[in-house]
This record gives C-alpha cells, structure tokens and sequence, in this order.
C-alpha cells in the first residue's frame, strides 16, 4: 500500500479546502475546521426520564464512532423500555 500522496492528490487536497473555505459561511461557518468524527466531537443528549414538563437531560460528548454507535445503542434500549404513561 502506497500512503505517499502523488501532485494530483495534493492538489485535489488543496481545491477542496479552498472550496470549503469559500462556502462555509452564514450558519454553516461553525463547521470549518471540523474533521471527521473524533475531531472536536459532537454534543449529544439524552433525556433521562420521559417528562412533559421539563426532562433532565444526560449530556455526553460523542468523539469518536464508538461513542456514536454507544450513543445510539443506549437511546434504543431507553426507548424500548418507556412507554406513554411514563412522565
């Protein structure tokens, strides 16, 4: 396997980032300088407990896919054990 990047790549590389540069603005500029999963990481939250009133909230900094996958894997098991009754 070749890791070495060729000119082309480089300069692949390059346009892209110009490109981004250019476009993200408005709402969208928080973004820049944001890589994959794992770079800053994401904000996620999960209410504790069903309320209509106003839900505690378990909050927790996704960094990587793992986090991700955990993220969601726990939000279904939540979800499967609540029910409408629950407040």
């Amino acid at each position: 396997m070749n890791l070495i990047e060729t000119t082309q790549e480089l300069a692949f590389r390059a346009r892209v980032r110009d490109w981004m540069d250019a476009h993200l603005q408005g709402e969208f500029a928080p973004l820049r300088g944001v890589g994959p999963m794992g770079s800053r990481g994401y904000d996620a939250a999960l209410v504790k407990r069903p309320s209509r009133n106003s839900p505690e909230w378990q909050r927790r900094q996704l960094k990587s896919s793992a986090d991700a996958r955990d993220f969601v894997a726990d939000l279904k098991k939540k979800l499967a054990g609540w029910s409408d009754r629950d407040e």
